[in-house]
């Protein structure tokens, strides 16, 4: 019990602003070019790249930071453990960015990925609904690390510049 009272004091921490601190964030105006690592689910290894496009840069909820953008962008994954196949995708994400801090904000994501070559067994072609969460540590105006778990493909790591 004592683990899941430091995560949701951690929790906490992070998505209420401090005393006294301001709403000011480190929000990356305009489009954003990401490049990631990826691990899929089955131990693939992969990378590939995004970039963000906001199409509602102020956000839905007044007085918080939040904002809403297009993320195209494409994979290329090594399926090493099965097949020795490479397969890969070309995707439309829209996804949400919350910034309830300077340096972190947290996103979900929803899309359709187009999917080609024989990883996951699916054949050659098809077509996938594309679900994710994932976050930023901003260290500048421009530049964030990046973390997401997305489905059907695995993690990712990367850096947003």
């Amino acid at each position: 019990h004592a683990l899941i009272l430091v995560g949701a004091s951690a929790l906490i921490a992070l998505l209420t602003p401090g005393i006294g601190e301001a709403q000011e964030s480190r929000m990356i105006e305009g489009v954003r070019p990401e490049l990631h690592l990826g691990i899929g689910w089955g131990g693939d290894l992969g990378f590939g790249g995004r970039i963000d496009v906001p199409i509602v840069p102020s956000g839905f909820i007044d007085g918080f930071n939040d904002e809403l953008a297009l993320s195209p962008g494409g994979d290329l994954y090594f399926d090493g453990g099965r097949n020795d196949n490479l397969y890969g995708d070309a995707l439309l994400a829209m996804q949400w960015n919350l910034y309830p801090k300077p340096e972190w904000s947290f996103f979900p994501e929803i899309g359709l990925a187009f999917i080609f070559g024989d990883g996951g067994g699916r054949g050659r072609l098809h077509l996938s609904p594309v679900f994710a969460i994932g976050g930023r540590y901003h260290w500048s105006s421009r530049n964030a690390f990046v973390l997401r778990m997305v489905w059907p493909f695995g993690l990712q790591l990367g850096i947003t510049f």
